[in-house]
């Protein structure tokens, strides 16, 4: 396997001893909120996302991530310290991700309301789908 290719295992996994400890690169990189590392499901997220924003591929037939151009972008940015140039790069690739775009049009179809997460669940399935919402929220008590 090349240099600028990893595996999942690589970039989440936590290997076991007397401590647990990171063996995956996602997981050294970021602390847990009680442990040294971050669990499995939030490494898994961030390398998610990263794929998402096209930061990172995922290559199918050999089931391995390479960092792209604008992942290699965003690094270089942030080794240069342009924190202003890196916010303004990551937030276009937060506008070019489906889901963000697909959110911002709902919110601002009624500026005046306030989205509850059921609200945006029912406007976030498939076709001739709920989304995550189980009831009505008009259904469900006030506290």
């Amino acid at each position: 396997m090349g240099k600028d290719k990893m595996t999942k295992k690589q970039l989440v996994s936590l290997k076991d001893g007397r401590k647990p400890y990171a063996a995956g690169l996602i997981r050294a990189l970021y602390r847990g909120q009680r442990s040294p590392v971050i669990v499995d499901w939030a490494a898994t997220n961030y390398l998610s996302v990263a794929v998402g924003l096209g930061l990172v591929d995922y290559g199918y037939s050999e089931d391995v991530y390479t960092v792209t151009n604008l992942g290699q972008e965003a690094v270089s940015l942030l080794d240069q310290n342009q924190k202003d140039s890196l916010s303004k790069f990551m937030l276009e690739r937060l506008y070019e991700y489906p889901y963000a775009a697909w959110m911002i049009r709902l919110m601002n179809s009624d500026r005046e309301k306030n989205f509850s997460k059921f609200d945006l669940g029912a406007n976030f399935g498939f076709i001739d789908e709920p989304g995550f919402i189980s009831l009505p929220e008009d259904l469900l008590p006030r506290i």
